[in-house]
């Protein structure tokens, strides 16, 4: 079971280096008697957690204000809130705000993490659909692909952009990818403070779910790959986990 959940993570990182994996892409692979089923994820048109703050614990003036947001448009103004100091408080190395004593005061390890702050339950997390999942990672380098990023990210991202601006950004993506920056400023005006360098075209960081059957047994595996690179771009794992899910948790274990 294991190398056949391995076969299907080689085949996932063929497509992330061949330039071919999109967000909501399936395959289906058969190693000898296990069937594997992958679903790619693109972690780069999600808003990354680990980034709302730099090393030396200074604020980064679009993220962290573009989380808030979105917390708030999530979860509603006050448990947004109290998400967003809960996330800060554990991620910052200082000892002030209500949720120290349960911080370990370093960046998230994995997304599942998450779910243990007191304002985001597991249901808020990962609910089908519009969870928080769909919208945050932590894995990629902060920067957004604006041709892939959901309506709610884009929203949270571009706060000054009415709604007929925003629709008209993704009418504009659908009938031909943004390339450049001046591309994107001529829909939404000039962007100001750090948000040019918080912005992309392309992705370079993609989860990828698996799950392995041979009846009767079934496991499940997650990986994330990245494109690290610039002379000779190669996709290499940043993140491989597997287990056997519980009758009772379908998630994988803390």
């Amino acid at each position: 079971m294991e190398w056949a959940l391995r076969s299907g993570l080689y085949c996932a990182r063929g497509l992330v280096e061949r330039g071919e994996a999109r967000d909501g892409l399936t395959f289906t692979l058969n190693v000898g008697d296990v069937t594997v089923d992958a679903t790619i994820e693109d972690e780069s048109t999600k808003l990354c957690l680990n980034r709302i703050m730099n090393e030396d614990g200074e604020t980064d003036e679009t993220i962290e204000p573009a989380l808030r947001s979105l917390f708030s448009d999530r979860l509603g103004p006050e448990d947004g809130r109290a998400l967003m100091d809960q996330v800060r408080d554990w991620i910052d190395s200082d000892s002030a705000g209500a949720y120290e004593p349960g911080a370990p005061n370093r960046r998230f390890l994995l997304l599942d993490e998450l779910a243990q702050l007191p304002a985001c339950r597991p249901d808020v997390l990962y609910r089908e659909n519009d969870g928080l999942s769909r919208f945050v990672t932590v894995w990629t380098d902060g920067k957004v692909n604006v041709n892939a990023a959901p309506k709610p990210v884009l929203r949270s991202l571009f706060p000054h952009l009415d709604e007929d601006t925003l629709a008209a950004l993704l009418q504009r993506r659908e009938l031909r990818p943004l390339a450049e920056l001046h591309e994107l400023e001529s829909i939404t005006g000039t962007l100001l403070g750090g948000l040019p360098r918080k912005v992309t075209f392309s992705s370079n960081t993609f989860k990828v779910n698996l799950v392995g059957r041979a009846d009767p047994a079934l496991k499940k595996a997650e990986a994330v790959i990245g494109i690290i690179g610039d002379q000779e771009p190669r996709a290499h794992v940043l993140m491989w986990r597997t287990w056997w899910p519980r009758e009772d948790q379908d998630a994988p274990p803390q």
